[in-house]
């Protein structure tokens, strides 16, 4: 059942697949549980769901859109603090959604995963939906990143970069 505007934040490890080649799998695939770990020790803090391991990513549903660009902001700063990963990049889209069987289908999730793609490594990139849905934020500024084209979806869209504001100060 569809029922009302959902929010869907993806994170995914920047250059995963030069990891596993540089440091071989099991490297690799402690580097991806690793970003499972800390989506899922702040996702309760966000009102946040992990849905799945998506491979060397991570897809969550979240209850508010604000909470979900802070639950980015927040999983790109712990992220940060160990030099030794690589870098993960993030999308988040809101709309509407079907979840069955414990997982989330629709056109909403779709964008939210290639808004991950279209991010750059260290980036958090949300659409104009999300920004709508989200109202104010209490610690985040949002920069116009453009329109940008989707693999497989048909019209361009609207997205900005998310940045800590308390990053902005320093």
């Amino acid at each position: 059942m569809t029922n009302g505007t959902h929010t869907f934040l993806f994170a995914d490890i920047s250059g995963y697949s030069l990891l596993t080649e540089l440091d071989g799998d099991e490297a690799a695939a402690d580097v991806a549980l690793a970003l499972v770990e800390v989506a899922t020790a702040l996702a309760p803090r966000h009102g946040a769901r992990l849905v799945k391991c998506l491979g060397d990513g991570v897809m969550l549903h979240v209850q508010c859109a604000s909470d979900a660009v802070e639950l980015g902001l927040d999983l790109l700063e712990r992220w940060r603090q160990d030099p030794s990963l690589p870098p993960v990049h993030i999308g988040v889209h809101s709309g509407p959604a079907l979840e069955r069987a414990g997982d989330w289908w629709g056109a909403t999730v779709n964008v939210a995963a290639r808004v991950t793609t279209a991010a750059g490594a260290g980036q958090l990139l949300l659409t104009d939906a999300t920004r709508a849905a989200a109202g104010r934020f209490r610690t985040a500024r949002l920069d116009g990143a453009g329109r940008v084209r989707l693999k497989n979806i048909t019209s361009p869209i609207t997205v900005y970069e998310a940045f800590r504001e308390t990053a902005l100060a320093a």
